[in-house]
């Protein structure tokens, strides 16, 4: 009874037999799904794309691996600006970090990415690391304009010590009392 046919249904041939050319089931042709798909295939599953076919709207496509890279690498400069901020390299780290950043900030909003904590961490990471080269830049100005005959003396003193240990140590002494009055 279950090689019967119900009325209504398409018929097949047997899975041993192949179609005869120009074979139609009933309720019509199979529909084509792309370069590489047989004719007469099986419709693929939900969000499935098959090779060569167009990507459905919007931005990203299903299966697709997330494009996390920007993020990643936010972070990393991230925190190399703040270890390298005390060397001040790590303004330029950080001002690259920081781009870098909103960036891969941007790809997450539109789906693209899907890490959006390491982007935010190396955002905040690369403008830590400027704020930091910031300030030692300008406490180390504050001091040089503060500080400038003191340290033209002490530059002179050493020059008059050469190589002479003991003369350069009293050089120092002498320049970090004259700092700290």
């Amino acid at each position: 009874m279950a090689d019967e046919m119900q009325p209504g249904q398409p018929t097949y041939p047997p899975p041993s037999q192949v179609p005869p050319p120009g074979y139609v089931p009933a309720g019509g042709p199979p529909q084509d799904y792309g370069p590489g798909t047989p004719p007469g295939a099986a419709s693929p599953p939900p969000g499935y794309v098959s090779a060569g076919a167009a990507p459905p709207p919007g931005n990203v496509v299903p299966g697709a691996a997330p494009r996390n890279g920007t993020g990643t690498a936010a972070l990393v400069l991230g925190i190399l600006a703040l270890v390298t901020s005390f060397f001040l390299v790590g303004g330029l780290l950080g001002l690259i970090g920081l781009v870098l950043g909103v960036v891969a900030l941007g790809k997450v909003r539109r789906g693209m990415a899907t890490n959006r904590g390491s982007a935010l961490a190396g955002t905040i990471l690369s403008a830590l690391g400027i704020l930091i080269t910031i300030g030692i830049v300008a406490v180390g100005a504050s001091f040089y304009s503060s500080h400038k005959s003191q340290i033209n003396d002490l530059q002179h003193c050493l020059n008059r010590a050469g190589g002479d240990q003991a003369a350069q140590r009293a050089c120092q002494d002498q320049f970090q009392t004259n700092v700290t009055r």
